[in-house]
């Protein structure tokens, strides 16, 4: 049985795999990731929570992007510049996992 739960309105599934567990996230807008296989659940969800808060991060900079942009304050070379490299960021397939932090946590944390 897969682990379901929700995180910021995504969709995460939590997935085994042969090579351990994977977290499948599906954005409100249907934008779908699949995250590096993990060793554990609470670490595909872990993985899967960051990703999300990544994804959001640059949601969030696209948007301030065109308010300076239509407020007069970028320069239309400037602003396709800096979406362009915020684009390839986001599109970058394999980003490493980043570690867990170093304190403990029980698992109604997690979830």
């Amino acid at each position: 049985m897969n682990l379901v739960d929700f995180h910021y309105g995504w969709l995460i599934e939590i997935v085994p795999t042969a090579a351990g567990y994977q977290a499948i996230c599906y954005s409100p807008c249907r934008q779908r990731f699949v995250s590096n296989p993990q060793a554990s659940e609470i670490d595909a969800f872990y993985a899967a929570k960051q990703e999300i808060a990544y994804q959001l991060a640059c949601r969030s900079l696209t948007q301030a992007l065109q308010a300076l942009y239509k407020a007069g304050c970028l320069h239309l070379d400037d602003w396709k510049r800096l979406q362009q490299s915020l684009t390839r960021t986001v599109k970058t397939e394999s980003r490493p996992n980043r570690p867990r932090p170093n304190r403990q946590e029980t698992t109604e944390e997690w979830f």
